[in-house]
């Protein structure tokens, strides 16, 4: 999305379609935006370099106009709601995961109120997908529940990990290493790698103020040579742990 407010202008359908694993298929064009709820199974959608995974656990947006692969991995269920909106954006994005028992009873509700719509009942549905988009649609920069959260909790426990890899941090949000940087960048303004070399610094930072040795420290963040760590540290500070550990005594 481009950061405009996504304006709901039509409702079209709801469904429950069924994937069977190994079929793929390209969607040329796509008609109207979807909102795809696997409820079991997984599903995987490509376009150009950028892969987005769909399973119970990691719901998909994805706007009109939309060019794409879709590839069954396992068979597959999916509750899916396809809808006109306006700022829908031109990128297939992963959605948080509202509660399941809420979404099986929102699409009944929405079954019943499309049956014989009128202006009342047309209301009562946009209130109800506006509230199930306040649900899922990913949050705004700094927000705990980012899309990114996985990978951010990743870093905050295994910063002091040297085998930490991109590829490690993408699987965990259920999207491409390409499409994380890109998300890294949006949310945060660096990349992964520069997020897990703040977050060592701190804690290297925090700890020289403790007094632990240098070298300790260096170990301590995941540096396993002390003069790769001081020169992180002298780029990242502009001094040197040393002069850091000293100001503290």
């Amino acid at each position: 999305m481009n950061g405009n407010p996504l304006v709901i202008t039509s409702f079209l359908s709801a469904s429950k379609p069924i994937n069977q694993q190994d079929r793929s298929f390209h969607m040329h064009d796509r008609t109207s935006t979807a909102l795809i709820f696997p409820l079991y199974g997984k599903i995987e959608f490509s376009w150009g370099a950028e892969v987005i995974h769909a399973d119970s656990s990691h719901p998909v947006f994805i706007p009109k106009g939309m060019s794409y692969m879709v590839s069954c991995t396992e068979n597959a269920q999916s509750i899916m709601f396809n809808i006109e909106v306006q700022n829908a954006g031109d990128k297939i994005m992963p959605l948080l995961l509202p509660k399941m028992e809420n979404l099986e009873r929102l699409y009944d509700e929405i079954t019943l109120l499309t049956a014989n719509i009128t202006m009342k009942k047309q209301a009562k549905l946009f209130e109800k997908l506006y509230q199930l988009l306040g649900e899922c649609l990913p949050s705004e920069p700094g927000d705990s529940t980012s899309i990114l959260s996985p990978a951010l909790e990743i870093i905050e426990k295994n910063y002091h990990k040297s085998g930490l890899t991109l590829d490690t941090l993408a699987k965990s949000c259920f999207i491409s290493k390409s499409y994380l940087h890109k998300l890294f960048q949006k949310e945060l303004g660096m990349t992964p790698f520069q997020y897990m070399t703040k977050t060592r610094m701190k804690q290297a930072k925090t700890l020289l103020i403790e007094m632990y040795p240098v070298g300790e420290v260096a170990f301590m963040v995941g540096y396993s040579d002390i003069y790769q760590f001081s020169r992180a540290f002298k780029r990242f500070y502009k001094c040197s742990p040393e002069k850091i550990r000293k100001a503290s005594v």
